[in-house]
């Protein structure tokens, strides 16, 4: 899993597949089983949910056959976060809790650690703020107790996504910058990419919006060094709602197209696995970004590239945003630049490589931009 951690996935994958066989030479259950379930999740980090949830599947029919419980618990603990990553709360949590139930049966704190953050992170997407922090509290307790600083770091900046949704600014950017000290300090890219974006969104809710872009830029250039390809949509889309609600429509829309066409490519991995699934990687995660995109599209009366957009969201109510429009067959295809859009992006593309090497040749800047006394209001 070092690689991993590292953001190195695609080394992680080639590790875990050399060591998936050697397991399988020696019939090594056991060893097979931890093995498919990292394999799983160093997929899912790519945004490879077929070839993810595939392997936990193998992963956890080989250990109730082999009665290991270990990894039963682990690989059910990877599959509840896999659910409710995609927006299947419910189902996620269930499998959450069966995994939580057989940690602590043969008392493994590591794992029990891990189920509870992920059950804190389902209950924060369900507005449940209360029970998760309970969750995270307990996390915190564990992990601390057992020294595993990977996992309080990770811990520390869901606690700072909740305190910043109770309107508890200064105490949330205290969590996201333990959080990114504990991703600096182990060399966690995936980490310190998130405690960014975090971050990013912090300072856009309270207007400083020079602070927020400089941090998505920050995100975005990590997120694709690790070819996280859900950390880069995300990114994207903060990108353009962050230009959009500084009035900055076209150039909104050109991060808003790019983050579509990452979103749909994620989707085309994951289609014919499961038709529910496949539609919750758009509609629970990133909806949003989608109707933004067709309601700036809307408001320059570029009704064609609208529908199109929301034909990709399979929205219901289509004909309430276009009236006596009907569809067509390129409403069938992705999201389409015009060629100043794409030379725009181009561009973009190249200043943020460029940037990116000089921020290698340079030490990273304090990013304790919120004041400590009477921090700004939210508009």
């Amino acid at each position: 899993m070092a690689y991993s951690w590292l953001g190195q996935y695609e080394k992680a994958i080639d590790c875990l597949k050399q060591t998936l066989v050697i397991a399988r030479e020696l019939n090594n259950h056991h060893l097979e089983g931890i093995t498919l379930g990292n394999l799983g999740y160093a997929y899912q980090d790519l945004g490879e949910y077929q070839a993810a949830f595939s392997a936990y599947q193998k992963s956890l029919v080989i250990a109730r056959n082999s009665g290991d419980r270990l990894v039963e618990s682990q690989t059910l603990n990877h599959l509840g976060e896999y659910y409710t990553s995609l927006g299947h709360y419910q189902q996620g949590i269930e499998l959450l809790e069966q995994s939580l139930d057989i940690a602590r049966d043969i008392g493994d704190r590591f794992g029990e650690g891990g189920v509870l953050r992920n059950l804190g992170n389902a209950y924060t997407s369900l507005g449940y703020l209360q029970e998760a922090i309970n969750f995270y509290q307990q996390n915190l307790a564990i992990t601390r107790g057992v020294g595993n600083r990977f996992e309080e770091g990770r811990t520390l900046g869901n606690l700072g996504i909740i305190s910043r949704r109770l309107g508890q600014y200064e105490q949330s950017l205290e969590y996201y910058e333990q959080s990114l000290g504990i991703a600096r300090e182990f060399g966690n890219p995936s980490g310190e990419a998130n405690a960014l974006g975090n971050m990013g969104v912090l300072y856009r809710y309270l207007g400083q919006y020079e602070q927020a872009l400089d941090l998505y830029q920050q995100n975005l250039i990590i997120n694709r060094e690790i070819n996280n390809r859900a950390g880069e949509g995300r990114a994207l889309g903060n990108l353009g709602e962050l230009l959009a609600t500084q009035n900055h429509s076209e150039l909104a829309i050109i991060f808003l197209k790019a983050g579509v066409d990452v979103w749909e490519s994620i989707r085309g991995d994951i289609r014919g696995l499961d038709t529910d699934l496949e539609q919750a990687v758009v509609t629970d995660t990133v909806a949003d970004d989608y109707r933004l995109l067709a309601d700036l599209l809307l408001q320059q009366d570029r009704i064609i590239e609208a529908q199109r957009v929301l034909d990709l969201l399979k929205v219901q109510e289509l004909d309430d945003y276009l009236d006596d429009v009907q569809r067509n067959a390129q409403t069938e295809t992705g999201v389409e630049y015009w060629q100043p859009e794409a030379d725009v992006l181009a561009l973009y593309d190249d200043v943020l490589v460029a940037g990116a090497e000089l921020q290698r040749l340079q030490a990273r800047p304090p990013l304790s931009f919120l004041p400590r006394s009477r921090p700004a209001k939210p508009n």
